[in-house]
């Protein structure tokens, strides 16, 4: 897993979370998947986004919501 999968940057999207080492930001992900469309979708979309990134994040918005990540760690 990548030390950091985002970051916020006054100068990117205003500050809004963005993956790290681009411009897209990560509530397009979640947007994404509230759609209905599949992660595979979202990274054929954007394939400057990383799978491990895009995980990372899910993992990190899952351990923020219940306390734990898609491993139940």
């Amino acid at each position: 897993m990548p030390a950091v999968a985002y970051r916020r940057d006054p100068d990117i999207h205003s500050g809004a979370a963005v993956f790290e080492g681009t411009r897209v930001a990560v509530w397009v992900l979640f947007n994404w998947l509230a759609a209905g469309k599949s992660l595979d979708e979202f990274l054929a979309a954007h394939p400057q986004v990383d799978r491990e990134l895009a995980v990372a994040a899910l993992n990190d918005a899952s351990r923020a919501l219940v306390g734990q990540d898609s491993r139940g760690e």
